[in-house]
This record gives C-alpha cells, structure tokens and sequence, in this order.
C-alpha cells in the first residue's frame, strides 16, 4: 500500500467579469463637441473621454466673479462706513440708531459675498464637469454619444456616454451544486481556498486565483 496526500478537485464552468465597470453620463447638459478616445481601448484614471460645449459655463462663471467683485467693494465701502460711525459714536456725532444700520449692512453684505462665493464654487463645478473623464482605470467601450448631439446630464435618465470596465484584477465567476459547496466551502471552516483557472484555450489551469467570496442567494433548480 502507497501512503501519499491526494489533493481533491472538481472542475466548473466559469466566466471571467470586471471587478469594477462604470457606466460613463454626462453630468450637466450641453452638446458633444469632442470624443477624445478609441472605442476598445485602454485608458487610465483621469483620462479625458468626452467634452461638452463650455461657452455657456464660462459665461456663468465670469458673471459670478463679476457679482462676488461687486459684493466685495460694497463690503469694504461698508465696512469703512462702520468704521467712522464707531468713531463718531463715541464723540456723539451720530446716532445708535445710524451705528446699528452701519453694522447691519456689513453683516448682511458679509452674508451675501458667502451667496456669491458659493454660486461662483458651483459655476466653476458645472464648467469642469463639461470635460467627462474616467473614473477608473480599464477598457473603454464604444462611443454611444457621437459629436454634434445634446446630452442632459441633469436628468435622472441621462444616456450613457460610453462604458468603461477595469482589466486587472477580474473576476471568474462559476456556480457549483450543494454538494460540491458542502465539500469545500463548508469543510474549510472559513480558510481561504486556492483555485486555478484555465481559459479554452489552454492546456490545463495555469492561472492561481482564490476564492474570494461566496454570494448570497442560492439558485433552487
């Protein structure tokens, strides 16, 4: 008799998936005026995919500048106006009630530069968002949306620009009977378990993978 270990094995069809994929929308509304990728090819995080007319953007911006530099002078002017109304109060030269008006306006002139610095920060937001990059490193798809068409980024149903799945590392996914689950999965108490993968092509499994998880629902066919 041979005493050796015997390591156990079953064989499963499997697929291979993207760990990550994204479904690439515009997120503010605007035309097409450059696709700035190859359908099919690989991109890095960052990379530009699509611009958006930004003429309109630009002008929001330069007229939210504009307001917030129009608020700033008035706030000086005001706060200059205060200035000489502390002074004169304490001399008796103007009225508490001239005093509390001065203060008031710097306040709310204070409260309104906030409005315009926050109106100014969306505009330059919005204006950014008509250069669509990628979010993740991958594989680009095709180009859904050519040069020359209106896109609504703002709408919930937005379309699809393009589509984008990462490369490496990726998923095999494969479904095994109870019996084989009772087997591995559940005789290892939690250990982690090595599987090989082999596409059609080749001889064998010569690819190391592990198990990275098991999912939650069970098919009962």
């Amino acid at each position: 008799a041979i005493t050796r270990e015997v390591l156990d094995s079953d064989e499963f069809p499997g697929r291979i998936e993207a760990t990550q994929a994204v479904r690439v929308r515009a997120r503010v509304n605007g035309y097409v005026e450059r696709v700035a990728f190859t359908p099919g090819s690989e991109v890095a995080a960052g990379d530009l995919l699509y611009e958006l007319d930004a003429r309109p953007f630009k002008a929001r911006v330069a007229e939210a500048e504009a307001a917030l530099a129009a608020t700033e002078a008035q706030l000086a002017l005001a706060r200059t106006e205060s200035k000489r109304q502390a002074q004169m109060l304490e001399t008796q030269a103007t009225s508490r009630r001239e005093y509390d008006a001065a203060v008031a306006a710097v306040k709310n002139l204070e409260a309104a530069r906030g409005a315009n610095r926050a109106t100014l920060a969306r505009a330059r937001l919005d204006l950014g968002y008509t250069r669509v990059t990628a979010p993740i490193a991958g594989r680009v798809g095709k180009d859904e949306i050519t040069v020359g068409n209106l896109v609504q980024g703002e709408n919930a149903d937005s379309p699809v620009l393009t589509t984008l799945v990462s490369i490496d590392p990726v998923y095999v996914s494969f479904e095994a009977d109870e019996r084989a689950y009772l087997k591995y999965i559940a005789g290892a108490r939690g250990a982690p378990l090595k599987v090989a993968v082999g596409l059609a092509d080749e001889q064998g499994f010569p690819h190391a993978a592990r198990l990275n998880f098991v999912d939650n629902n069970i098919e009962s066919a």
